[in-house]
């Protein structure tokens, strides 16, 4: 964790970004649990289908409001974004 030096400010410069996603998407997971427990009566496509486009509406406007929108520059960024 404290790398060769010792100093957690700098390995926390490199990996809270990381950590705070992994945060983040803990407290989502944990909201959605009650979520899917609700939904139990709905069709399974339906209910993938509804959990993946309310997915992407969030990565779209947090894609927004950061202001990080932006296509693939090479064809393995394509290929990537294909697959």
């Amino acid at each position: 964790m404290f790398g060769g030096s010792g100093d957690l400010a700098g390995r926390w410069s490199e990996i809270g970004a990381g950590v705070g996603y992994a945060w983040r998407g803990g407290v989502v997971r944990g909201g959605a649990v009650p979520h899917f427990a609700l939904a139990q009566d709905v069709d399974g496509r339906l209910r993938t289908l509804l959990t993946m486009s309310t997915v992407a509406l969030l990565m779209l406007a947090a894609g927004v409001v950061a202001g990080n929108l932006a296509l693939p520059q090479n064809p393995a960024g394509w290929l990537g974004s294909a697959c």
